[in-house]
């Protein structure tokens, strides 16, 4: 009779650790998807951080609109989920929901032709492999190339520079400078609630 208790407490001590692991592991699981979810609501990337260390904008990329005092009548509804506004002929402002269109409206790209517009040390007008090197130096990875555009993708972050190529040499040697003639940076949203492209 005492082996059967004995046996029965065994059993009942294996079951309650395997509902301890079980339970342990649920719950890891849950703080681990809760993490992934809400975090990017609060917590502005480091890529995020690192671009707006690197440029010369008085906004920065991922901040709410409500921190700027801007004229609404310069707004421009934006397909319906975002608001963007030009200053002068040479700069585009956008703001769109970020981290998710669901979110509220941040500054989330931008389009310049300025000459005073830097981004990782290289200007419009710039040689662009200066610019290239200083982009690959911080982890940015070339993704697509045309003969007047360079796009590079890092995280969330996707850079495009128009550039004009000039050729020059002779029948034995051709060489090709490209100039900075334009910046575009975009971040991009998810559209985990379905409220943006989806409408």
């Amino acid at each position: 009779m005492s082996t059967d208790k004995t046996d029965h407490t065994i059993k009942v001590k294996k079951k309650r650790k395997k509902t301890k692991i079980i339970l342990g592991i649920l719950l890891v699981f849950i703080i681990y998807n809760l993490y992934k979810i809400i975090s990017p609501f609060y917590i502005i990337p480091s890529e995020i951080k690192e671009l707006n260390e690197h440029i010369n904008l008085t906004y920065k990329f991922a901040t709410s609109i409500e921190e700027y005092n801007l004229d609404e009548k310069e707004w421009k509804n934006s397909e319906g989920y975002g608001v963007s506004f030009m200053r002068g002929e040479d700069e585009y402002f956008g703001f769109e929901g970020f981290p998710d269109l669901s979110s509220s409206l941040k500054f989330t790209s931008f389009w310049s032709t300025d000459s005073d517009t830097s981004i990782f040390g290289g200007k419009i007008g710039d040689d662009l492999d200066d610019l290239e090197k200083s982009l690959y130096k911080y982890g940015y990875e070339q993704v697509e190339r045309t003969s007047g555009d360079v796009v590079y993708n890092k995280g969330r972050i996707k850079i495009i520079i128009d550039v004009e190529s000039i050729h020059s040499g002779d029948d034995t040697k051709e060489t090709v400078e490209e100039t900075i003639q334009g910046i575009s940076i975009y971040l991009k949203s998810t559209d985990w609630l379905h409220k943006g492209y989806y409408k």
